[in-house]
């Protein structure tokens, strides 16, 4: 086969990564084509992020992207390419972006002239990566695309090309735990149906003994907050604090991520434009009382991405919260997330990550909406109006099975979903070790077919070994779940990923610069 391969944002550790599957697909005999903006847009996703981002923005992305690896035939994005697209193709390859860049909160964020004005100022840069990857694809012959991340402007630009040039493509991004690569055949970096397909073929297979060893020790490291090789860590230095809601209700906490996160997705997609409505309509189904809830704002709205903080969504939920009586704490309030969990009976989320953090201490897990984990087991999907009859579920909550599925799922995500885990090692969020002996043919057969297959497809035929790691996890002994150590199941030699001569000195200057989008 003849695989393109591009990181149009040279972020790292993402190009490097590229460098390493263009590396392994070349070793199998296939051919590789590169593909590279070189200051071929005037604007993009990158620049937009920081401030007054000039010319030296673009050099430097262009001396950090894939050029500067050993990646064969690398074309270029040229203006004079540029093709049409109609409106709401524009729309959708730039929506994604500028919710991030603007993190808005409720849909009518979308409608503002301050938000029509980022869409449009990427309207340009879209059709000429559009018409420029479309060239590249026709001449170069590919059969199969590998690319970065998928859902922003420039990247979802090559996704429509890929499209409409009707050949497969694989979007590319960091791991959730930091090893291996996230490879989702035909969908951008947040398509939902692997990991949902995955996680429902193994929700109920237990795991071997290590398979639980593994995710026990990726629990206690994020309840012990050592989670060190994912991208973010929230809630540093936290304290615990007792409940602050009214005594003698039942205790509901509200954790809300972010809605841009996931904006314009279709596999997100849900009738409510502001999820504070269906939220409310849980409360009252279950006739919970608004001054037992505590809302307790994600600590990454008192960050900056970019140019901004996520002040609207902390805005959003305040408001709502506040007007019906609920306690609300701050974004950069110091009270330990983990410590109100443990406090209460109920747990409402819309579609982030704490609700396996949930489930691992068998809380009650209803969710807003779609999210990768939605097939687990352990957690109640509220997606449209018709399915808020599954809220009696709660009422069959078994504690210990939620566990149990949550610790599944975690390996599946981490270990089944998450492909090469072997290979490719996080030594730190931005440093990688690579080792020799991947089957490529892996990445031939998820263009084909469309469908991952499981990196580690072993399961136990009982649970005796996972329920004691399941015990150990009831009882909250994160040191004793903390010893084990995630290490290769296999043993392969170290394989060298480096830039090319002359340009061994970018990794040494970008260490001292932000990375991604902080």
């Amino acid at each position: 086969m003849r695989f393109g391969i591009t990181s149009l944002f040279s972020f790292r550790p993402h190009v490097e990564h590229m460098a390493w599957l263009a590396g392994l697909v070349r070793q199998a005999g296939h051919e590789i084509r590169g593909f590279s903006c070189d200051i071929g847009v005037k604007d993009c996703h990158s620049k937009e992020l920081r401030r007054n981002a000039g010319l030296m923005h673009c050099v430097a992305c262009t001396a950090g992207g894939i050029r500067s690896f050993d990646v064969p035939r690398v074309s270029t994005v040229r203006r004079e390419y540029r093709a049409p697209l109609d409106l709401p193709r524009l729309e959708k390859a730039t929506l994604s972006s500028a919710a991030t860049r603007m993190r808005t909160e409720p849909g009518t964020d979308l409608e503002t002239p301050e938000f029509r004005t980022s869409q449009r100022k990427m309207f340009e840069s879209v059709e000429t990566v559009y018409g420029s990857a479309r060239r590249w694809i026709a001449q170069e012959r590919l059969d199969a695309v590998l690319l970065f991340n998928g859902r922003m402007d420039l990247t979802a630009a090559v996704v429509a090309a890929c499209e409409d040039s009707r050949i497969p493509y694989v979007s590319v991004e960091r791991a959730w735990f930091g090893h291996g690569l996230m490879l989702i055949p035909n969908h951008n970096c947040l398509g939902l149906g692997q990991v949902q397909r995955l996680s429902r073929e193994f929700r109920d297979r237990p795991l071997l003994a290590g398979q639980a060893q593994y995710a026990g020790q990726i629990a206690a490291s994020r309840f012990k907050q050592q989670n060190k090789l994912e991208w973010r860590l929230y809630n540093q230095n936290a304290v615990a604090v007792d409940w602050p809601g009214a005594a003698g209700a039942t205790r509901v906490l509200i954790l809300p991520s972010s809605k841009n996160e996931f904006e314009g997705h279709p596999d997100y997609d849900t009738p409510w434009a502001d999820h504070t409505v269906p939220m409310q309509q849980v409360l009252e189904k279950l006739n919970l009382r608004p001054e037992g809830c505590v809302i307790r704002c994600h600590p990454n709205w008192a960050e900056y991405i970019g140019r901004n903080t996520g002040w609207p969504s902390e805005k959003h939920y305040t408001d709502w919260g506040r007007k019906l009586g609920m306690r609300v704490i701050g974004a950069a309030e110091k009270a330990n997330t983990y410590s109100l969990i443990e406090q209460a009976d109920l747990i409402i989320v819309n579609s982030g990550s704490v609700g396996v953090e949930s489930g691992l201490r068998g809380k009650p897990v209803v969710c807003i909406g779609h999210a990768p984990y939605e097939f687990g087991g352990f957690s109640t999907h509220i997606i449209d109006e018709n399915s808020f009859s599954r809220l009696d579920e709660l009422g069959r909550h078994d504690a210990e099975m939620s566990i149990r599925y949550a610790l599944r799922y975690v390996y599946t995500h981490g270990r089944r979903f998450t492909q090469f885990v072997d290979y490719v090692r996080a030594v730190t969020t931005m440093d990688y070790e690579y080792f020799g002996g991947a089957d490529a043919g892996r990445i031939e057969r998820m263009c084909r077919t469309g469908l991952l297959e499981a990196d580690d497809p072993r399961f136990a035929t009982t649970e005796d070994a996972e329920s004691e790691i399941v015990a150990l996890v009831r009882d909250a002994q994160w040191d004793t779940l903390s010893q084990w150590r995630d290490e290769p199941m296999i043993a392969a030699p170290r394989m060298k990923v480096a830039r090319r001569f002359g340009f061994r000195w970018v990794d040494t200057v970008r260490s001292h610069l932000p990375r991604g989008d902080i």
